[in-house]
C-alpha cells in the first residue's frame, strides 16, 4: 500500500531514508546493542568481535552501537549470499 498523500511518510525498520529516521532506528535498536554488552561484562568478559546481518541495517546499527566507543572490539557487517542474484543489497534501499 503506497502513500499518495505529500504529508504522510511510511517508515520501515530499516535504517534508511532521509534524517531523522536512520537515527530513529539506530536510538530504538540500541537497546540490543546495550543489552549486549551488559551482558557480556557481567561474564566478566569482553567482546573481541561483534557480527551482523546489514540488509536493511537495523540490526547492525543495533547491536554496533554497545560497541562503537569500544576501540578493541572488531565489528563485522554480513550480508547473506543470496542478494546478490537477486540485486537486494542494503544499498539498494538508499538514494546515492
Amino acid at each position: 500500500m503506497g502513500c499518495r498523500n505529500r504529508k504522510c511518510f511510511y517508515v520501515i525498520g530499516s535504517a534508511v531514508g532521509p534524517h531523522p529516521y536512520p537515527k530513529m532506528v539506530k536510538d530504538f535498536q540500541s537497546v540490543i546493542g546495550t543489552e549486549a554488552r551488559k551482558q557480556i561484562e557481567s561474564l566478566g568478559k569482553h567482546a573481541d568481535h561483534v557480527i551482523a546481518c546489514v540488509g536493511g541495517g537495523s540490526n547492525a546499527i543495533g547491536i554496533f552501537s554497545g560497541f562503537l566507543s569500544d576501540e578493541t572490539t572488531k565489528l563485522y557487517g554480513v550480508e547473506a549470499e543470496w542478494a546478490r542474484y537477486y540485486h537486494r543489497y542494503a544499498c539498494c534501499y538508499t538514494d546515492f
